[in-house]
């Protein structure tokens, strides 16, 4: 039997849009990206940027 606790839990996880989690996502990497162009990490940049991007485009398809 599962506690009830974590049911509660997953409850509430499983109740937050998928767009409110990929705009969370998104918040994230343009911290991180703020933070990388900050130190000149060019690779982490670019990695970032494909991230944000891809982020991007997942709340775009959501909200059609």
């Amino acid at each position: 039997m599962e506690n009830p606790v974590v049911h509660d839990i997953k409850e509430d996880l499983l109740s937050i849009s998928p767009e409110k989690i990929l705009t969370n996502n998104l918040s994230a990497v343009a911290d991180a990206l703020t933070d990388a162009s900050v130190s000149g990490d060019r690779e982490k940049i670019s990695k970032l940027a494909i991230s944000g991007r891809s982020l991007l485009s997942a709340i775009e398809k959501l909200s059609r």
